[in-house]
């Protein structure tokens, strides 16, 4: 599952899925154009490839990949 959100995230930010760690996200901003909107747009499309929806408590806490990962894997299993 990290591959594919890996993937996901390299896609919509336009960056090497190589750059992307676990601390990734719109805390750090270590990813140029992961702001809040982008935040947003990259929660719809991990529900949509996986088939899943999060509560508004869960996207609140989504600020990085691991978390996002976290969160994903829950859902999956």
């Amino acid at each position: 599952m990290e591959d594919e959100i890996k993937a996901i995230i390299a896609d919509m930010f336009h960056v090497d899925e190589s750059f992307i760690n676990p601390d990734s996200g719109v805390v750090t901003g270590d990813i140029e154009n992961w702001d809040s909107m982008g935040q947003l747009q990259l929660i719809l499309k991990v529900e949509e490839f996986f088939g899943i929806k999060f509560s508004m408590h869960e996207i609140q806490n989504m600020h990085d990949f691991s978390t996002i990962s976290a969160l994903v894997y829950k859902k999956m299993n």
